[in-house]
């Protein structure tokens, strides 16, 4: 069944963890979502707050992983960071640096794996320990967002292509919702589960009102999910990972395939 994650469930795990710089900055992160790291698929989900005029530097992490850009504003590399943005990245890829504008940046980091910490390839040590063989790429999507007063007057729901399909499995949609609306989620064959992200109204999943930045994960064995809007409408962003987010990063280039 599905299993949620809330801004409240976040704040006893919150914790502001230091940069990899001489100086001295730190940065604030708390899990929504959390599982056991020696399970696959272990969903994990991260709420992070990072301050106005801060460098995150260039940065990778072992596992694939999306991460959506809910408040604030920042540059990523080349690209501007607005809400919302989607980003993606596979297992090892570098990303950044991740440079946060005037009103610092907030963003929400979802991911198959549970992991925690960075790994920075301007480290010797760091750079010798990437897998080789892993097919490196990411892709940052600018979708917009829209509010209160606009959910509820939209006349009809909206599914909005973020990312993909791709055959692999990989996807992404916002799907917009009036008062009270259902709609199955999105999906495209061949993923490997999904989290439905709330960006703006409400989702009742289970009898639970699901607010603003709340996670649901729905695991590739769920069929039939429904993305059912509250009382103020619903903004959701569902991103689908592609089927080799469930490999570890050794494993890529094995002589068994990737499932």
């Amino acid at each position: 069944m599905p299993r949620i994650g809330s801004y409240a469930d976040m704040e006893s795990t919150w914790k502001l963890y230091p940069l990899a710089n001489e100086a001295g900055e730190q940065i604030g992160a708390g899990d929504i979502l959390v599982s056991q790291e020696n399970e696959i698929p272990s969903p994990h989900a991260i709420y992070i707050g990072q301050p106005a005029h801060l460098t995150v530097p260039t940065h990778y992490h072992d596992n694939a992983q999306f991460q959506i850009f809910v408040e604030g504003g920042a540059t990523l590399g080349r690209h501007n960071l607005r809400p919302v943005t989607v980003h993606f990245a596979t297992h090892q890829t570098g990303y950044g640096p991740l440079v946060s504008g005037p009103q610092g940046l907030t963003y929400i980091t979802l991911r198959l794996v549970t992991e925690f910490g960075a790994h920075y390839p301007d480290r010797p040590e760091e750079r010798a320990r990437m897998n080789p063989a892993i097919p490196r790429r990411q892709i940052t999507q600018e979708v917009g967002s829209i509010g209160h007063g606009e959910l509820q007057e939209l006349k009809e729901p909206q599914v909005i292509p973020a990312l993909g399909p791709e055959p692999g499995g990989l996807a992404a949609w916002v799907v917009r919702l009036a008062p009270g609306a259902t709609l199955p989620a999105p999906a495209h064959p061949g993923g490997a589960g999904q989290f439905c992200t709330v960006t703006a109204g409400s989702l009742v999943v289970d009898g639970r009102q699901c607010e603003r930045h709340a996670v649901v994960w729905v695991g590739p064995e769920e069929e039939h999910f429904s993305l059912c809007a509250g009382t103020d409408g619903a903004e959701v962003v569902v991103c689908q990972f592609p089927r080799n987010a469930l490999c570890r990063a050794g494993d890529f280039g094995a002589s068994k395939p990737l499932q």
